[in-house]
């Protein structure tokens, strides 16, 4: 007998809430969307220049801060540095390649937090 499909009850909700992963899908979203702002303002850049310009100069700045430094969290994820060796699970199952990589989300955070805030004074002393 065929096992019936459980209804998708979390929707679009369900790329901002993450579920069960927490803080690396909210990394996830935020690093799409971070794209999607740098990708819309390079095309509005390239289209039409005007005094609103400057103000979406510092939000792709921050965009572009927050995407590179989540960019060398995913590359060194993806490189294996970090994760571990694979082990059989064992309930409650809860996977050691997100618990290893989880300072390292937060240390790059910190570098980011640092940097967005360096970004603002700059932008506000007019530099």
């Amino acid at each position: 007998m065929a096992k019936k499909a459980r209804p998708n009850r979390i929707g679009v909700k369900g790329w901002w809430t993450g579920g069960k992963y927490g803080v690396e899908k909210k990394a996830y979203f935020l690093h799409r969307l971070t794209g999607l702002i740098i990708v819309f303002y390079l095309i509005a850049h390239i289209i039409h220049q005007g005094p609103w310009i400057a103000w979406w100069e510092l939000i792709v700045v921050l965009a572009f801060i927050y995407h590179a430094m989540n960019g060398i969290r995913l590359i060194i994820t993806e490189l294996g540095f970090g994760v571990g060796r694979p082990t059989l699970p064992s309930f409650p199952y809860v996977p050691e390649s997100l618990v290893k990589t989880r300072p390292l989300f937060w240390i790059l955070m910190a570098f980011s937090a640092i940097y967005i805030v360096l970004a603002i004074v700059g932008f506000a002393k007019g530099g």
